[in-house]
């Protein structure tokens, strides 16, 4: 729900309605999933806020930068960055001990092939659509959670969670169909700046 907010401001103009309209409908399935059925907020759920405005300004800068530099060079800068600043915090804040060598396949799979491929998709995916659209489209990831946890584990969801899932879908195709991209109006921004 962030995104789209975010996004607006350099730009100085309101989101659109059919983008403020999906991200709404995505939160409410998104909450429907995940909140208790007391709906409390707890320290972690403080937390998952604070990282969804830092996830969101990082996909605005992101739709801004990405068009403009390598797709695998600037992929490569985010994680060695945010590698060294996880391994520098978690030895300090944590004391974390280095991993046994048992560990290190699973380790450079996960950081390379898993997070480094999907930074990877996302950078290239930013190139092409804008940050609204690509905040709506990762908000199916509780969905896909869900289906997996179907599937695999065979969990089952109950009304709520039927319902959550179907506003999240209808949340991402109304801003998959209905709002204009901002990529559209990053570019217009541009050429008007390089222009004057």
């Amino acid at each position: 729900m962030f995104t789209p907010l975010i996004a607006a401001l350099p730009r100085r103009t309101s989101p659109a309605t059919a983008t403020v309209l999906g991200a709404a409908l995505s939160v409410i399935g998104l909450a429907a999933l995940t909140l208790s059925a007391a709906l409390t907020l707890e320290s972690g759920d403080v937390w998952t806020l604070v990282c969804a405005v830092a996830f969101a300004i990082h996909i605005v800068v992101l739709a801004r930068l990405a068009p403009r530099h390598d797709v695998l060079g600037f992929t490569a800068v985010q994680l060695i960055v945010v590698a060294v600043a996880g391994l520098v915090l978690s030895g300090i804040l944590e004391d974390a001990p280095f991993p046994p060598q048992s560990v290190w396949p699973t380790l450079l799979a996960t950081g390379l092939v898993v997070t480094g491929g999907a930074f990877l998709i996302q950078v290239w995916a930013q190139t092409v659509v804008g940050p609204s659209r690509t905040a709506i489209v990762l908000a199916l990831e509780p969905l896909f959670a869900v289906v997996t946890a179907a599937l695999i584990l065979r969990e089952r969801l109950g009304v709520r969670g039927w319902i959550g899932a179907a506003f999240i879908i209808v949340g991402t195709y109304v801003v998959l169909v209905f709002a204009r991209p901002e990529d559209a109006d990053i570019r217009t921004a541009e050429a008007i700046s390089e222009a004057h």
